[in-house]
């Protein structure tokens, strides 16, 4: 079961905890774009007046979202994972081309508390990037295809 709630900004599919089993032991948040957070800080306090009294957990990892972008001058619809979404969105807010992986994973998962290794930060950034590269949205300039620290530079593919 799903609730359809809509927003002035957007749709939100919420589904009560029992609705469906989604383990949320292995969710993962990261940071929301400035974009992302303003829609979600407009739905909490929506729900909050709405439904009194129930608690809502956002389970960042198991989100989806659409984008509606231009590349080589052609519109393009994507359904992408939250975390795919939020790293395209980084190189829009950023207006660059080009991003280390370090900097792709500081800006993703600051991580102030210093829960998360090093090799955890680059596998959450090796989620957020692989179905892109595999997409063909964006490029590895590194010579081996792995997503670690040292990688040089994810970039956006700007021709066909």
């Amino acid at each position: 079961m799903f609730f359809v709630i809509g927003c002035d900004s957007g749709e939100v599919l919420a589904s009560p905890l029992s609705a469906w089993p989604i383990s949320l032991t292995n969710d993962f948040q990261f940071c929301l774009p400035v974009d992302l957070l303003a829609f979600s800080a407009q739905f909490e306090a929506f729900y909050a007046s709405s439904f009194n009294g129930r608690n809502l957990r956002w389970a960042l990892s198991h989100c989806t979202a659409e984008v509606r972008m231009f590349c080589a001058d052609k519109p393009y619809t994507l359904f992408l994972a939250a975390l795919s979404a939020a790293t395209l969105l980084l190189f829009d807010k950023m207006d660059v081309d080009e991003l280390t992986t370090r900097n792709l994973a500081l800006a993703l998962f600051p991580d102030v508390s210093g829960a998360l290794s090093s090799a955890e930060r680059m596998e959450m950034v090796r989620r957020a990037v692989m179905p892109l590269v595999d997409a063909g949205i964006l490029l590895l300039t590194s010579s081996d295809k792995q997503i670690q620290a040292i990688s040089p530079v994810v970039s956006l593919k700007t021709s066909n």
